[in-house]
């Protein structure tokens, strides 16, 4: 018999040593408390909440990315490219079973998307390019076109 790729996310969790003492001490609790944040646009609240989410969960892959937009926010672009580069990495290590589904190229064309506009505010054009274009690779019908104007965009700086 073939070996299991991963462990389920119950059993991780289970095995974890973290255990939260009450509902505020969540990754879940800290995330949704990021999210609120994010749309009062209290961005620098909103990066502590993901961060702490983070601390209590290090594969918690909405947290990950909801900070990197915050950061790209906040014009830390440097911090933004870093998030997305440990997200996309975390993504790239799914079972190759689930790398086929929507939700998984839709998360990829995504991550790789916001990458990609912090490397253009932060001048990495070049860089920029490589990643709209792997966005564009992933993308659906209703996100191609608006991430192809963005393309033709950066082809001219």
């Amino acid at each position: 018999a073939m070996p299991t790729r991963s462990r389920s996310d119950e059993e991780v969790y289970r095995r974890s040593r973290y255990k939260p003492k009450s509902i505020e001490d969540t990754p879940f609790y800290f995330k949704d408390k990021g999210d609120k944040q994010f749309k009062q646009k209290d961005l620098k609240g909103a990066v502590d909440s993901y961060s702490e989410a983070l601390k209590r969960d290090t594969c918690f892959l909405a947290a990950l990315t909801n900070r990197a937009a915050a950061y790209l926010r906040l014009h830390d672009y440097k911090r933004s490219v870093e998030d997305c580069t440990l997200a996309l990495n975390m993504l790239q290590s799914t079972p190759a079973s689930n790398t086929t589904g929507e939700r998984f190229k839709y998360g990829m064309m995504k991550i790789h998307a916001r990458r990609s506009a912090a490397r253009a505010w932060g001048g990495e054009y070049k860089e920029a390019l490589h990643d709209i274009q792997m966005a564009i690779g992933y993308a659906g019908d209703e996100e191609k076109e608006a991430l192809v104007r963005d393309m033709e965009m950066l082809k001219e700086i």
